[in-house]
């Protein structure tokens, strides 16, 4: 899942840039989170990023291939495993993944 959202970031993130990935723990729930300085999303896409097999258009157009399965299988690993994933972006600035899981 993490890898997922690694691979995401160094994909749509300018080459050079720095991808931020932590952990943290704090009883009962762990957080990794995974930033980029890339493109962002749109806020009218952000709801959908998880579909299976989305696509946003403004990504079209970059040199990235993307199969629209990744993120839609992010979800269903934490969410099989009691946790939650979201999505906080901004257009020109990047986005940050964060998946929550409980320890126990």
């Amino acid at each position: 899942m993490v890898a997922n959202l690694i691979e995401n970031a160094l994909k749509y993130s300018p080459a050079g840039t720095t991808i931020r990935i932590s952990l943290a723990g704090s009883n009962p729930t762990a957080v990794w989170s995974v930033s980029d300085n890339g493109p962002g999303i749109p806020a009218e896409y952000q709801s959908r990023v998880f579909d299976l097999f989305n696509h946003i258009p403004a990504m079209k157009n970059q040199k990235a291939v993307s199969s629209g399965v990744g993120l839609a299988f992010c979800k269903l690993a934490v969410e099989a495993h009691a946790g939650t994933i979201t999505l906080e972006s901004e257009p020109g600035k990047g986005s940050t993944f964060c998946i929550r899981l409980p320890l126990a």
